[in-house]
């Protein structure tokens, strides 16, 4: 649903390629398209392995939050076959070079008012669809950009296509 949304409108093509293909597994185990390796685009993989790591660790209606140690434990053994081996090994560096870091990224998911500001956004200027999504976008990559800052450069093509005008 969200590549159809973001297909429909011009400047957002190529985003729409890369939420596509987030959920393509590493080994082509997955839908949409059974892609593997390096035929996902980067930017999807990233987003991929955020967008798990976001699921574990967040608390949901239907089961509690999953620690950043198990979380990480979990990334590691579906290295190379959910996720991308080098993606994964990035991400280690992170946990074991700055813990505390991405304990405050959990933490601030779930204090700070980020979200309702962007809603309260939307809500105000009521400008239609391309409004609220260029808004929810720049929110998702900004969270996933802040919680795995040495991953920002293969979002660069991304974050050029979010930014520009609708």
């Amino acid at each position: 649903m969200g590549y159809d949304i973001l297909n429909k409108i011009s400047n957002f093509k190529e985003i729409a390629k890369i939420v596509k293909h987030h959920h393509e597994r590493y080994d082509g185990k997955e839908y949409p398209e059974r892609l593997k390796g390096d035929e996902i685009p980067l930017e999807s993989k990233i987003i991929g392995i955020v967008d798990a790591f976001d699921a574990m660790t967040s608390p949901r209606h239907y089961k509690n939050p999953v620690s950043i140690l198990d979380t990480i434990k979990e990334i590691n053994k579906n290295s190379g076959s959910q996720f991308d081996p080098e993606i994964s090994q990035v991400i280690n560096r992170i946990y074991h070079d700055n813990y505390e870091f991405l304990e405050e990224i959990v933490k601030s998911a779930y204090v700070n008012n980020e979200l309702e500001a962007i809603i309260e956004q939307i809500n105000k200027k009521q400008k239609g669809i391309s409004l609220s999504v260029t808004i929810l976008i720049n929110y998702s990559f900004t969270v996933s950009l802040r919680a795995f800052p040495a991953l920002n450069a293969g979002t660069i093509r991304a974050g050029i296509c979010i930014s520009s005008p609708v």
